[in-house]
C-alpha cells in the first residue's frame, strides 16, 4: 500500500521473523542501525529492506512516499 510520511524519525526493533521491504518513490529516508552504528540512506527511485532482527532508528529526511 502507498504510505506518505513528512519528516521524522522513531525507534524501531523487529523480531527475529520479521521484516519489511519498501520502495520510496519520493522523499528521502535513513536507517541508523543500532549495534554497527552503519546507516543506509534510501531515496526516491531505490527500495529498501528493514531485516529481521533490525534494531535502530527510522529517519525520515524529506517527506516520503513509499510503497511497504
Amino acid at each position: 500500500s502507498l504510505h506518505d510520511a513528512l519528516p521524522i524519525s522513531w525507534n524501531i526493533a523487529f523480531s527475529g521473523n520479521k521484516q519489511e521491504f519498501f520502495n520510496v518513490i519520493e522523499g528521502l529516508v535513513r536507517l541508523h542501525d543500532k549495534h554497527s552504528g552503519a546507516v543506509i540512506e534510501v531515496c526516491a527511485g531505490d527500495a529498501g529492506i528493514i531485516p529481521p532482527g533490525f534494531e535502530g532508528i527510522f529517519e525520515v529526511v524529506q517527506a516520503v512516499k513509499n510503497i511497504m
